[in-house]
C-alpha cells in the first residue's frame, strides 16, 4: 500500500507539473496570461490531486515506520515536508487530507517541538542571509540594485564566494525573475559578472532567468511560479523589482502589503529557499537608512534587509564608466547589525554600441555599522 500510495503521488505530481509547464510555456510564446490558454480549473483538479496523493504517500509511510529505503523518494514530493511534522506527530489520526489540512493550526507543545526539533540551520551567504530567510535588497535608484543581486545570484549558482570574498555556504539552483531591461540587458550583465569571476556562463546550468515581474495578486502568476519552483527546486529566488511584482496592491498599507507578499513567502518556505526581493528607497527622501524603504510592509515583512546607500559618484578612467563608491547596511532577527562598503564600476568596450561588451568588477572593504558602536565587519 506504501509503495502504490508513493507511486501515485509520484505520477500525480509529473501530470500536474507537465500541463502546468506546457500552459506556462504556451502562454509566455505567445504573451498572454496562463487562464487564456488553459484550462484553470482542471488544473486545480490536478493540482488538488497530487496534494491528495502527497498526503496520503507521506501517511502510509508515516504508518510503517518511515522505512529508510524510500526517505528519498518520500522528500522528493513537493510539499511532503509540510505535512511530515503533522503526520508524524499523530500518524493513528492522520489518515487522510483533510484531517491533516485541519490539523496545520493546531498548537505544538514545547515538548512536542523538543522531541521533534527543526533541522540544523545554515546560512546562504555566510553571517548575512540564512538560508532559509526571506528579505529585501533596496537601494536608491541607479545604485546598482541589480547588479548586486544578479550577482549574488551567479554566485549562489556557481558555487563561488560573492561581492570580492563573501562566502556562499549553500549553492545550488536559483530563479530570478527579471521584470526590467529584458533578455538583452540581462545577458550583458550576466557575462559581464561571470567574466569579472573568471566563469563561463555557458556552465551555469543552475541560473534559470525568466525575463518578466510575476504579478504576486494573480493566481495563475502564483500557480506558474509553483510549478517552476517544484521542477527546478532552486536554493534562491530573486525577484527584481519588487514594485512591478506587487502591482495593484496599496504600497502605503501595512495590511495589504503583507497580503500580497504572502504567497511568494509561503512558496520559499515550502521548498526551504531564500527568498530576495530587490526594492527601492522612497522618493521623497524621508527616513535614513533601513527605513526608506519604499512603501509599507517589505521592512516589517523581511526577515533580513540590505539598505545600499551611494557615498559618491567618482570619475572612472573608462570612457563614459560608472564609479560609485557604496555602503551596504544589513541588519536581520538572526544576524548582527553590521555594514560593510563596496566599490563598483562598470564600463563598455565602445559606449557608442549597444552590442558592445560590458565589464565589472567590485571591491569590499570595511564601513561602520549604523549603531553608533564603531564595530567593523569585514
Amino acid at each position: 500500500r506504501m509503495i502504490e500510495a508513493l507511486e501515485r503521488a509520484e505520477a500525480a505530481h509529473a501530470e500536474w507539473t507537465a500541463a502546468s509547464t506546457a500552459a506556462t510555456r504556451e502562454a509566455a510564446r505567445l504573451d498572454v496570461s496562463l487562464d487564456e490558454v488553459a484550462d484553470m480549473a482542471e488544473l486545480d483538479y490536478l493540482r488538488s490531486e497530487a496534494t491528495r496523493a502527497t498526503c496520503d504517500a507521506v501517511t502510509s509511510w508515516s504508518l510503517i515506520d518511515r522505512p529508510a529505503d524510500l526517505a528519498d523518494r518520500i522528500h522528493a514530493l513537493p510539499d511532503a515536508d509540510r505535512w511530515m511534522t503533522e503526520v508524524v506527530a499523530d500518524p493513528e489520526t492522520a489518515a487522510s487530507f483533510d484531517s491533516i489540512v485541519s490539523r496545520l493550526w493546531r498548537p505544538e507543545s514545547v515538548a512536542a517541538l523538543a522531541a521533534n526539533p527543526p533541522a540544523p540551520a545554515t546560512f546562504l551567504i555566510r553571517r548575512l542571509w540564512p538560508a532559509d530567510a526571506y528579505g529585501v535588497i533596496g537601494a536608491e535608484s541607479k545604485a546598482g540594485k541589480t547588479w548586486i543581486g544578479t550577482h549574488i545570484a551567479i554566485s549562489v549558482a556557481a558555487g563561488v564566494s560573492t561581492l570580492d570574498g563573501i562566502e556562499i555556504d549553500r549553492s545550488g539552483p536559483v530563479v530570478m525573475f527579471l521584470g526590467e531591461g529584458g533578455r538583452r540587458n540581462a545577458w550583458r550583465r550576466v557575462r559581464a559578472i561571470c567574466e569579472s569571476e573568471g566563469i563561463d556562463p555557458a556552465t551555469l546550468d543552475d541560473l534559470h532567468l525568466v525575463y518578466r515581474s510575476p504579478k504576486f495578486s494573480d493566481a495563475a502568476a502564483r500557480d506558474a511560479i509553483e510549478v517552476e519552483v517544484q521542477r527546478i527546486a532552486p536554493v534562491l529566488i530573486v525577484v527584481d523589482p519588487l514594485y512591478l511584482s506587487a502591482a495593484g496592491a496599496n504600497g502605503a498599507s501595512l495590511y495589504d502589503m503583507a497580503s500580497t507578499l504572502h504567497d511568494i513567502q509561503t512558496i520559499a518556505e515550502d521548498h526551504r529557499c531564500a527568498l530576495v526581493l530587490v526594492h527601492h528607497w522612497n522618493q521623497t527622501g524621508k527616513g535614513s537608512g533601513f527605513g526608506r524603504m519604499s512603501g509599507a510592509g517589505p521592512e516589517e515583512w523581511a526577515r533580513v534587509l540590505w539598505s545600499i546607500e551611494v557615498n559618491e559618484r567618482l570619475a572612472s578612467e573608462h570612457t563614459d564608466g560608472s564609479l560609485v563608491r557604496l555602503t551596504v547596511r544589513v541588519r536581520g532577527g538572526e544576524i548582527p547589525d553590521g555594514a560593510f562598503s563596496l566599490t563598483r564600476e562598470v564600463w563598455t568596450d565602445d559606449p557608442d554600441d549597444l552590442n558592445s561588451p560590458m565589464h565589472y568588477r567590485v571591491e569590499r572593504g570595511e564601513a561602520v555599522t549604523g549603531d553608533g558602536s564603531g564595530r567593523k565587519m569585514n
